[in-house]
């Protein structure tokens, strides 16, 4: 059998089109920094904690850290959202859950971390934005575990500032948000907006620091084109 290699790979600029990507990150298979290895025993036993449904798909940087998003496309996924240190071994580091293991708890309460897909960082604010979908089992059909929400870390503390819970007339029977767009007018922190895009009910949902709401606009652009794929 193959070995099979998982790689993450982060763009550090573009000299030309032809410029090979620098690889800075490998696993041949993802894992976690556990407490100890009987957690990590008890977790795989358990089926808390399945390590080939691990699955990274989005990377933000700050300072020494890269933030990396791991969607639970399948049972078995014991965090979320993770860090490595950018000062730590390229080959198989092991992923630190982030802010910890309590709030990526697998089942647990709602205001914690259920399903991740994209983050992005608000640098003149030093604030993460996390767009938790709240869905568990993507790729087995998926279940909305949890209602969609918004969430805001302060970096400098890794506490959390803003926490927005989609309304109900935001969110669609089957939505699936999975990707988010920071506005930060002119550096000013208390007047930010973040644009959430409803992949699979074709809508955007923008929130406003400003106003501490939330609103949905839909149009026909938004919807996939048939054609395109031909």
């Amino acid at each position: 059998m193959n070995r099979v290699a998982v790689a993450l790979v982060v763009l550090c600029g573009v000299v030309s089109a032809s410029a090979r990507l620098q690889e800075l990150f490998t696993w041949n298979q993802v894992d976690f920094a556990w407490p100890s290895k009987a957690a990590r025993d008890a977790a795989i036993q358990t089926g808390a904690f399945v390590p080939e449904n691990q699955m990274p798909l989005g990377i933000e940087v700050w300072k020494d850290r890269l933030f990396v998003t791991l969607p639970r496309w399948r049972r078995g996924s014991p965090a979320t959202l993770a860090t490595v240190s950018l000062n730590g071994p390229q080959h198989n580091q092991p992923l630190q859950p982030y802010p910890d293991w309590a709030m990526n708890r697998e089942g647990g309460p709602c205001d914690g971390l259920t399903g991740i897909f994209r983050v992005q960082i608000d640098h003149a604010c030093g604030r993460l934005w996390v767009l938790d979908a709240g869905e568990v089992d993507v790729a087995e059909g998926g279940v909305q575990q949890c209602p969609p929400k918004l969430l805001a870390f302060d970096l400098s503390t890794d506490q959390v500032v803003i926490r927005h819970v989609l309304p109900e007339e935001n969110v669609r029977q089957g939505s699936l948000f999975s990707n988010l767009a920071v506005d930060t007018r002119n550096g000013q922190c208390d007047d930010t907006h973040v644009y959430m895009a409803d992949a699979w009910r074709f809508g955007i949902v923008t929130y406003s620091t400003k106003s501490n709401s939330s609103w949905r606009v839909e149009h026909n652009y938004m919807q996939s084109d048939p054609l395109a794929c031909r």
